[in-house]
């Protein structure tokens, strides 16, 4: 992992730091997986695309169920105007 990687990356969570429901954090499970390439998946997840899995899938209702269960997140490129 790269200086650059790590100081972006997650701090560590502790086994025990999990949610009232008992669900482990996606991170931790993302941390064990690797890109096509060898590198490890959560180097490769921009910060801000990290945020949006963190607020997706490890937020939960005073009652311990998942807030959503379906997330619709758009990016569109910008059409550039040229002249016809």
């Amino acid at each position: 992992m790269t200086k650059a990687a790590s100081a972006r990356a997650r701090p560590r969570k502790q086994p025990s730091d999990r949610n009232a429901n008992g669900a482990a954090h996606p991170f931790d499970f993302f941390d064990r997986l690797v890109w096509l390439d060898g590198r490890p998946l959560m180097s490769t997840i921009e910060p801000y695309r990290q945020k949006i899995l963190n607020d997706v899938l490890f937020t939960f209702d005073p009652d311990g169920r998942p807030r959503y269960n379906l997330t619709l997140c758009g990016r569109a490129k910008r059409i550039a105007r040229r002249p016809i």
